[in-house]
């Protein structure tokens, strides 16, 4: 997204300067940093004794969820480019819906962190 906000060019100057693009972009390198931490605080928990089952459903469901967010801005910043298969961006954001279904459904995920935590 940053590189195409870069050269793309709209009315005149790189869409990168439209404020929308801006707030796309900056969510979504801010929502891939914490979730990055979140997997690796649930690693190290896991590696400091942990049972895992909690650990790495809250890692997956953070993680899945935040990316198809992420695809979802993508689009939004390519516009129709981003439908076009050349772009690469409409192949990733059908992956990436798929990754809420591998492994146990976000639904499923939740369903099994309620019952860690005694619901």
């Amino acid at each position: 997204m940053t590189e195409y906000a870069k050269t793309r060019v709209a009315f005149g100057h790189p869409i990168g300067r439209n404020q929308y693009i801006q707030g796309y972009i900056v969510d979504s390198w801010v929502e891939l940093e914490a979730a990055r931490s979140f997997v690796y605080e649930m690693a190290s928990r896991v590696d400091d004794g942990a049972d895992g089952r909690r650990e790495a459903a809250a890692a997956k469901l953070l993680a899945t969820e935040m990316v198809g967010r992420v695809a979802d801005r993508a689009i939004q910043v390519y516009g129709g480019n981003g439908f076009m298969t050349e772009t690469g961006i409409e192949r990733f954001w059908r992956e990436v819906r798929a990754y809420r279904l591998y492994e146990g459904t976000s639904e499923i995920l939740r369903n099994n962190i309620a019952k860690t935590l005694g619901l």
